[in-house]
This record gives C-alpha cells, structure tokens and sequence, in this order.
C-alpha cells in the first residue's frame, strides 16, 4: 500500500515538475505534426492547419487536425453534413440553454458537402 502512495506522489510531482499542456497546447502539436506527416497538401491548406483555422475546400481529416473533432454532428438527406465544435478554446459558445438550437449555441462550425468543407464560421 505504501509503495502505491509513493509511486502516486512521484507521479504528481513529476507531472507539477515538467508541467501540464493545455488542450490549446495539445491540438496545435496536433496539427503541427499533421502538416509534417502530410507533405502533399497545398501550401495554404498546411498553414490553415499549422494556424488552428479552416478553409472551404478541407476534408474532414483536416478540419479534425485543425479544430479536433465535434461535439455534434448533423447529417441531412440532401448530403449535407453539419459540425458543431465545443465551448473551449479555440471555439465559442453563448452560453447553453436547455431548447437553444445547435447554432444558436456553437460559434464554430463547419459545413460539409461531399466530405468537403463548403461552409463555415469559427
């Protein structure tokens, strides 16, 4: 028992040592290391990633590279696809209210066509 107190507090105190990364910290390695491993993307389309934003044109490999992935997601019959992203960096939301629709909630989104990003705000 008293080895796994020890060992728990060496942990606590390694972590509290070298430091937490922050979920911002996180997903711009992410991205970072997405761009790196995906040499045959478009010069704007990489620096859109490295840069945590989205552009029309992206699929959704890259939108999760560059945003992570949604909390929501709406498919239609017309094909359409909508993302809602989360209420922490680098996404907004107004504040949540029981019977507020998903866009009157998530500032950031994307909408897809094909599996293309065709539409977005963020």
């Amino acid at each position: 028992m008293a080895r796994m107190s020890y060992s728990v507090i060496g942990v606590l105190i390694a972590t509290a040592l070298t430091g937490c990364k922050t979920d911002y910290q996180i997903l711009n390695e992410q991205a970072r290391a997405y761009v790196a491993v995906h040499k045959d993307l478009d010069r704007n389309t990489a620096s859109a990633i490295a840069a945590n934003r989205i552009r029309n044109g992206m699929s959704k490999n890259q939108v999760v590279a560059a945003w992570g992935h949604p909390v929501l997601v709406q498919r239609f019959d017309n094909g359409l696809e909508y993302w809602f992203f989360g209420c922490v960096w680098p996404h907004q939301c107004e504040s949540l209210s029981i019977g507020m629709s998903p866009e009157e909630q998530y500032l950031s989104r994307a909408l897809f066509r094909d599996g293309r990003v065709i539409d977005w705000r963020g």
